[in-house]
Formats: structure tokens, C-alpha cells, sequence
């Protein structure tokens, strides 16, 4: 019996509606990994700090649009900022560690939305290797524990049998969360076996600025391609708020002459020390919260 060539599994691989997402997902991944590779490990984590408020208040902006705020919101949010930061205060350690692995979750949880995952169970075990590694690579960072050089090639090669199962188990039509997160642990698994002097850092940079940048193209993608102008509207806000973001950090640095000289600022300490900048991620994280994607109910 003949088959048709479209129905051919490279067919229906190819007329998948989330190609052209993950096309420019595997750009984005391609692009953050050579510019993590190419800066120092502080350089990326300052990166991810400037470029991080532009993300942060974007997402804001988009929950204000959509009326996702309730009149006691401003509120609570100042509250719970000046408990985050009494937090930090009390012990930065844990609480940055706290906010690492909360931020993981929230990336991985954020992808299964933004992708589709039509198997939680799947998602999360295609998940999990990766998500340990990024734990234990926040943990040595952080506290110095230097779990990551011992763990990493067990870690590797439990990878390989749980992406051979979920590939054996996928169709005609693949969860595209699943390819994304295989693929991304496997690249990141692979290269710190190469790498190994690649530090925590770098790898905790490429989650943090892929995060960015694939909320970005997703929202573009969401948005109508007839939608000329809504798109434009879209880019416009995008680039506006990194460029203030960007030229105020430019702008302190050169007045100062360094970002070690401007942190005699307050507002510059405020805004974009690493240690600080876990707090305003810790509110993101909270704004952003989703009760359902941790296994809660959707209401109280």
C-alpha cells in the first residue's frame, strides 16, 4: 500500500502549528548560549539584572491591561516587598537560593503554558533532570556547596533512558513542551561536560534570559499576523522599557565611572545589585502566580 507523502511523519512534523515557535525558541537558545559563553560569569549575571526590570514591568503592564489587579493589589505588593527585602536582609543566602529554584519552577511551569503540555506527568518527568541540575548549579553558586561537578554525569546519564522512554512514547504529534525541555537539558547537560568551567552562573543566566526573551516572541507570535499595528505596538513597548532600563544602568555607570563605583548610589543599589534584583523577582514570581501550576486549586 501506498503512502501518501503528507502523511509521512516528516510531514506532519513539519505542518505542526508550533514549528514556527520553536524555530525561534531554537534561535533564542542558540543566541543567549553563545552570549553567555562569550561574557564573565558576573557579566552575565548583570546582563540578566538590567535586562530583567524591562521583563519584570512589562509582564505588570500586561496584567494591568488585562484588569488582573484587585483594588487592594498596590497594597499588598508594597507589604510583601518590604517583607522580601527584610527577608534578604535576615539571610541572603537561603532567600536567593529560595528565589533561584522558585524562578526555575516558574520557567518551566511558564513553558508547559506557553507550549502546551497535553501530559503533565510527561512534562514534568521530561522536566525533572533538568530542573535537578539547575538546583543543585543555584546551590553551588550560591552557597558553595559544590554538589554540581559530582552529580552532573549521574545526572547526564539518568537523562538519557527518561528522553529515549519520552521519545519512544511520542506520535505523529509531539508535545512541543516535551522537544523544547529535552533538548534544552540535553545542550545544557552536554556542554557542561565539555565546559566544565562554565560555571553555575552562566547556566543560571541562559535559563534567566531565554525566560526573557521567549515570553517576548511567544506574545508577538500570540498577536494576530494581520495585526500590523498591534504588533508594532507590541515591539515599541518592548524596546522602550529595556532601553530606559538599559540607559539608566549606562548612565549610572558612566557618571560613577563603574558599577563597583555606583553603589555608593542607593537607587542604583536598589535597582541593580544581584542581591537586590532577587527581590524584585521574588514579586514577579508572586504577581505572575499561578496556584493551579503548583497543583492547588484554581480558586480558595
Amino acid at each position: 500500500m501506498e503512502t501518501s507523502s503528507g502523511d509521512s511523519p516528516l510531514s506532519r512534523t513539519l505542518d505542526h502549528p508550533a514549528i514556527p515557535l520553536m524555530t525561534g525558541r531554537l534561535f533564542i537558545a542558540l543566541a543567549t548560549l553563545v552570549t553567555v559563553l562569550l561574557l564573565a560569569p558576573y557579566q552575565a549575571i548583570m546582563v540578566f539584572v538590567v535586562l530583567g526590570h524591562g521583563h519584570i514591568n512589562l509582564t505588570y503592564l500586561d496584567h494591568f491591561k488585562k484588569g488582573r489587579y484587585s483594588p487592594k493589589g498596590p497594597i499588598l505588593f508594597f507589604v510583601t516587598l518590604l517583607a522580601a527585602f527584610a527577608a534578604l536582609n535576615l539571610n541572603m543566602g537561603y532567600f536567593i537560593l529560595f528565589v533561584s529554584i522558585f524562578f526555575v519552577l516558574h520557567n518551566f511551569f511558564d513553558d508547559m503554558r506557553l507550549l502546551g503540555d497535553q501530559n503533565r506527568s510527561l512534562a514534568i518527568l521530561s522536566t525533572a533532570p533538568l530542573f535537578t541540575f539547575m538546583c543543585l548549579a543555584s546551590s553551588d553558586s550560591i552557597l558553595g556547596t559544590g554538589v554540581l561537578p559530582v552529580a552532573a554525569l549521574p545526572l547526564l546519564l539518568t537523562f538519557i533512558p527518561i528522553a529515549a522512554f519520552l521519545a519512544l512514547r511520542n506520535t505523529s504529534r509531539s508535545s512541543p513542551y516535551i522537544v523544547y525541555t529535552l533538548g534544552i537539558s540535553a545542550l545544557l547537560m552536554v556542554i557542561y561536560q565539555i565546559i566544565p568551567d562554565m560555571g553555575p552562573e552562566r547556566f543560571f543566566a541562559f535559563i534567566i534570559l531565554s525566560h526573557y526573551f521567549n515570553w517576548y516572541w511567544h506574545i508577538y507570535k500570540k498577536i494576530d499576523s494581520s495585526a500590523i499595528a498591534q504588533r508594532r505596538i507590541y515591539v515599541r513597548d518592548c524596546v522602550m522599557a529595556n532601553v530606559f532600563f538599559i540607559a539608566v544602568f549606562i548612565g549610572f555607570i558612566t557618571v560613577y565611572g563603574g558599577a563597583e563605583e555606583a553603589v555608593t548610589n542607593p537607587v542604583f543599589t536598589l535597582f541593580y545589585t544581584p542581591y537586590n534584583f532577587y527581590v524584585w523577582t521574588l514579586m514577579h514570581l508572586l504577581v505572575t502566580f499561578r496556584r493551579e501550576d503548583y497543583g492547588f486549586p484554581a480558586r480558595l
